[in-house]
């Protein structure tokens, strides 16, 4: 799906332990947000939680071929880095 919730593709990893006020869904939503200003279509196709960092992979663009990370503060949902 063009809106980046086919949950086919998607890989949650979480560490146990961790406390995060931002879960998946809304880091999700804050990465394909963050992409579309720049592409046509995003994709989600890995998430994973670490040191309360959301890193997140995504496919963009037409096929969703080109591959785009973003890295998210899991307690505040702040844009850390993006490639």
């Amino acid at each position: 799906m063009a809106d980046g919730t086919n949950s086919n593709k998607k890989i949650i990893k979480q560490d146990s332990g961790i406390s995060a006020s931002i879960d998946s869904f809304k880091a999700a939503e804050i990465a394909r947000k963050f992409f579309e200003q720049y592409n046509s279509g995003v994709e989600i196709k890995n998430m994973e939680l670490k040191n309360n960092v959301w890193t997140i992979v995504v496919g963009v663009d037409f096929l969703f071929e080109q591959i785009r990370q973003i890295k998210i503060d899991a307690s505040t949902g702040r844009v850390l880095e993006y490639t």
